[in-house]
């Protein structure tokens, strides 16, 4: 029956979200003021030039080894680059980015968004080998459970920021009602310029997922 299974416990521990920024240019429109809103415990640091790999590793795991209740991370800035997303110019795998968080003990049960936010493109090469690079992957290991995923162009900030400051679509289910309004408010700028597909994937959360409670916005 619909309703029947508990919702995620969001609101008795402290959330987090963390905002990485790796192009300076990369639009962010509001979206570390909007998490705020919600009130999550909100960072924004853009990635330091030539620290990618030591830098971006060592702030994650700080973050996996904290205790919290909900978990958002959102990278914009990446490049892609004969398919595969790329940062700081070296090829970036993103299930690197979200491991840290699925084998963790602090963050096993509890919800973990990822945000990607593709802000560049470059040219398709001769030399490209295939389609889809081995950083571009949309499988995830059966193992890793209490997580979604949504990657999309320069636009997903407009979309997720215009969805997210509706208060009654913030009190909505994230896995179903939150995402398809973010995915609404992308397809509906995509006119502006060529963008990548949106993809989204939050089969992995396993409860309703509330970002906002009526208790806390009255």
């Amino acid at each position: 029956m619909a309703g029947s299974v508990e919702p995620y416990d969001t609101h008795t521990g402290q959330r987090i979200c963390l905002v990485i920024r790796d192009w300076q240019l990369a639009s962010l429109n509001g979206i570390p003021s909007i998490f705020e809103s919600l009130g999550f415990r909100t960072k924004y640091q853009d990635l330091p030039n030539g620290l990618a790999d030591d830098w971006l590793s060592t702030e994650l795991m700080k973050y996996a080894n904290e205790t919290g209740s909900c978990f958002v991370l959102y990278f914009a800035g990446c490049c892609l680059c004969n398919y595969q997303l790329t940062i700081n110019g070296a090829p970036f795998d993103f299930h690197s980015v979200i491991e840290p968080f699925m084998t963790s003990t602090q963050w096993k049960g509890k919800p973990k968004i990822f945000f990607f936010q593709v802000s560049r493109t470059k040219p398709l090469l001769p030399t490209d080998a295939g389609p889809i690079g081995p950083g571009y992957s949309e499988t995830f290991p059966a193992s890793w459970t209490d997580f979604a995923v949504i990657r999309a162009g320069e636009h997903l900030t407009e979309a997720v920021r215009s969805a997210l400051q509706d208060k009654a679509v913030a009190r909505q289910d994230f896995r179903f009602d939150v995402v398809q309004r973010i995915h609404e408010n992308y397809s509906q700028q995509l006119e502006h310029g060529v963008s990548p597909d949106f993809f989204a994937s939050t089969g992995a959360l396993l409860k309703p997922l509330y970002l906002m409670s009526t208790s806390i916005y009255r």
